[in-house]
């Protein structure tokens, strides 16, 4: 006769395998954190100025996102000998808000950056499946291909007069942030740079926020199991729990405040999940203090009686 197996061998087994996938996931989540995709990128010119863009920070509640521009002249506009400008260039930011000029003079080293801000549209109430773009389709057009012009590039002549230099999109790049999949197109027309952006949350980032709000709601579970079971007797009463609970529910804050790209205050996240676990370990607290008022025997301090005074009174 074959020896049976430990009655509690199961679901130690079975948690051991949830907390192994758990893990899993997390480790390919982050794996996948930072992705940056090219959907379309313009060859680089040969006479003209390539452009490089990078992506250094991201706001979400300003809805800002900076970038960082880098210049690599191409033929007669590079000196290969001194690694500088041939020509002299006006650079110009051509967002949809505004826009603003740079001139690089003569014999200025290649390799220098420039950073400025960008308009992004989304919703960042949507944590942590909030998206951002930039491009047309976020204003108000429905075409998803819709690209918006970045930057205008153009030489200075030695009258003053400027024309339009050629552009391309660098073969380097473009860079992109931790906790973000960003997806680019780079389309150069001309003396202008064309760009679409699509930002969205990396699996580590959503993997991360799912975690913590199962861990939320199991807590705010496990609340209302002990508070039902003293009020139904089923458990004795002991005091000391309701520092317990006291404890769990001022936690609530700093685990929304640990979330990766912690959401701004009123996002969905916290209607939906954070506003409900709040009021469960409430409720479970209330019912818990009563439970104790209701329940709990009348204490007896003999110590505190006087030798001739009768118990009970």
């Amino acid at each position: 006769m074959k020896p049976s197996r430990p009655t509690g061998f199961l679901k130690p087994a079975l948690f051991v395998v949830f907390v192994a996938l758990l893990f899993a996931a997390t480790v390919i989540g982050y794996t996948k954190s930072g992705k940056t995709h090219v959907e379309e990128r313009s060859a680089p010119v040969t006479e003209g100025v390539n452009v490089a863009v990078d992506l250094v920070s991201l706001d979400p509640e300003k809805q800002l996102a900076t970038v960082r521009l880098t210049l690599f002249p191409q033929g007669s506009y590079l000196d290969k000998e001194e690694d500088e400008f041939a020509v002299a260039l006006r650079v110009t930011t051509r967002t949809q808000k505004e826009s603003g000029t740079l001139d690089i003079d003569k014999g200025q080293p290649v390799g220098g950056s420039y950073e400025f801000d960008i308009p992004i549209h989304g919703n960042p109430q949507s944590y942590p499946l909030d998206r951002f773009e930039y491009s047309y389709t976020g204003a108000k057009q429905a075409d998803a291909q819709s690209t918006t012009p970045l930057v205008r590039i153009e030489k200075i002549l030695d009258d003053g007069r400027t024309v339009p230099a050629a552009v391309g999109a660098a073969s380097d790049g473009p860079g992109g942030l931790d906790g973000w999949t960003d997806r680019w197109r780079l389309v150069g027309e001309g003396p202008t740079l064309y760009v679409k952006l699509v930002l969205e949350r990396s699996g580590a980032v959503i993997t991360a926020a799912a975690v913590i709000v199962f861990l939320v709601v199991a807590m705010a579970t496990l609340a209302a199991v002990v508070a039902w079971s003293v009020a139904t007797r089923r458990r004795p009463i002991e005091a000391t729990m309701a520092s317990w609970f006291g404890a769990m529910l001022f936690a609530l804050i700093p685990l929304q405040g640990f979330m990766p790209g912690a959401p701004p205050v009123g996002a969905w996240i916290d209607v939906f999940v954070f506003l409900w676990v709040e009021i469960t370990l409430l409720t479970s607290m209330g019912v818990f203090i009563i439970s104790w008022l209701r329940y709990r025997e009348v204490p007896d301090y003999p110590h505190l009686r006087g030798s001739d005074e009768p118990v009970g009174s």
